[in-house]
């Protein structure tokens, strides 16, 4: 369940996604079909998580992917594996403070940086607790930590600590 900044309230299920104008008493459905041309609904009817960012976009993570869904352009665009994402089943969709989105995944945790679309994944060797999570356990705190919890625990940390490794270490040739 998610309550949006106009008020109204999002449901997510496992038979798609529901939107409640709770102002106009209207609700509607999106759900995916075969067939429908891109940009124009949600890509899986099981829905795990939903996170409105500060601009007013909806992310709603399913089991075969991130979806990102405009209000104001009434478009969806949908993002997976293929497009960077560390793996389709999305358990978790936090933003932090820098405006950048967190998915956990059955395959690792991502972080998107929705400007550019470019993802950066996380695995075993930096430090998560499994590669798989678990879809509803995620939070973060009011001091903007994160929290993502998987079947070997959790994971709690600061993400404007979590920095790139700026070094590209030099080639060399040692054969032919």
């Amino acid at each position: 369940l998610h309550g949006d900044k106009t008020g109204s309230l999002w449901v997510g299920t496992r038979w798609g996604l529901n939107r409640l104008d709770r102002t106009r008493r209207i609700c509607q459905r999106f759900i995916a079909r075969l067939g429908d041309p891109a940009g124009t609904n949600i890509n899986d009817n099981i829905v795990h998580s939903i996170l409105e960012d500060r601009s007013g976009v909806l992310w709603v993570g399913t089991d075969r992917g991130l979806n990102r869904y405009d209000p104001a352009l009434r478009e969806w665009k949908s993002f997976t594996s293929n497009d960077g994402l560390a793996g389709d089943l999305v358990c978790g969709i936090l933003e932090d403070a820098a405006g950048r989105i967190w998915v956990s995944t059955n395959r690792g945790l991502s972080r998107l940086e929705p400007g550019r679309g470019v993802f950066r994944n996380f695995g075993l060797a930096d430090g998560l607790q499994g590669r798989a999570f678990t879809p509803g356990a995620f939070c973060s705190s009011a001091e903007g930590r994160m929290v993502f919890g998987g079947a070997n625990g959790f994971n709690h940390f600061d993400p404007a600590a979590v920095k790139d490794d700026p070094f590209v270490p030099p080639v060399a040739w040692t054969a032919f």
